[in-house]
């Protein structure tokens, strides 16, 4: 009667023994899943002198993945099943010009208003510029056509440390004429520009250039100044001054 529990001990140990020998599974992790959304670009087209305008159907919209859509009579385009990300999107039409933004895609559906800019047809005419004091500095210069009645001409007043380029400035302002002709236009308490000249010591050089723009300045989240945008397709009208004060 003592053979049967030493052989059922056998047994269980026996058993025992072969499942310690058996591999540990690894616990199953789940993949996680792409979340996609739809991104909308919608544009709206400003022609030369600042305003709205219709004509919104057509224009080419590029990521920089390459995917590419067209808007359609609503000025809209439609980019569907995108990665949740950031994305910066090229508007092309010839004589345009979009911002350098980007944009943040994290909805199912998203839309995000654009402008696209057409390039001033205007130039300006024997800039000149006098820096008196901290108080006064003033700005002359005539435009080269007229401007339509009821109309304002925006100008961007840029500063620049050191001989300018179209895409390097220290400072940027806004200034509207709606004359074609300017004549001792103080300009010494725009923002920038006061704020700017501040850093700089009694005796330094420093440039203003004038340019007119279709849009004015617009703030993007790329770059850390803000973007030129519909600037005159003219060079730009450069004066050197000396910081008096």
């Amino acid at each position: 009667m003592k053979i049967v529990p030493a052989l059922l001990l056998l047994v269980f140990l026996a058993t025992g023994a072969c499942k310690k020998d058996e591999p540990a599974k690894e616990p199953q992790t789940e993949q996680p899943v792409t979340q996609t959304g739809e991104l909308k670009i919608r544009v709206t087209t400003v022609n030369g002198i600042g305003d709205t305008i219709a004509d919104n159907e057509g224009v080419k919209v590029t990521l920089q993945t390459g995917a590419t859509a067209t808007t359609d009579a609503q000025g809209v385009a439609v980019f569907p099943d995108l990665p949740y990300g950031s994305y910066a999107p090229s508007l092309l039409r010839t004589g345009y010009e979009g911002p350098p933004v980007a944009i943040l895609l994290q909805n199912s559906a998203q839309l995000a208003d654009l402008p696209l800019v057409k390039h001033s047809d205007y130039k300006l005419n024997n800039l000149q510029c006098q820096a008196f004091t901290a108080n006064v500095i003033n700005l002359y210069f005539n435009v080269n056509m007229p401007i339509p009645s009821g109309k304002v001409l925006k100008i961007a007043v840029l500063t620049h440390s050191a001989a300018p380029t179209a895409a390097s400035y220290s400072s940027a302002d806004l200034i509207t004429t709606n004359t074609e002709t300017v004549s001792a236009l103080n300009i010494a308490d725009l923002p920038d520009l006061k704020a700017y000249l501040k850093t700089i010591v009694q005796g330094s050089v420093f440039y203003i250039t004038a340019v007119p723009v279709s849009y004015g300045l617009y703030k993007n989240n790329i770059t850390v100044k803000p973007s030129l945008l519909g600037e005159s397709v003219y060079a730009y009208s450069t004066i050197q001054l000396i910081k008096n004060w």
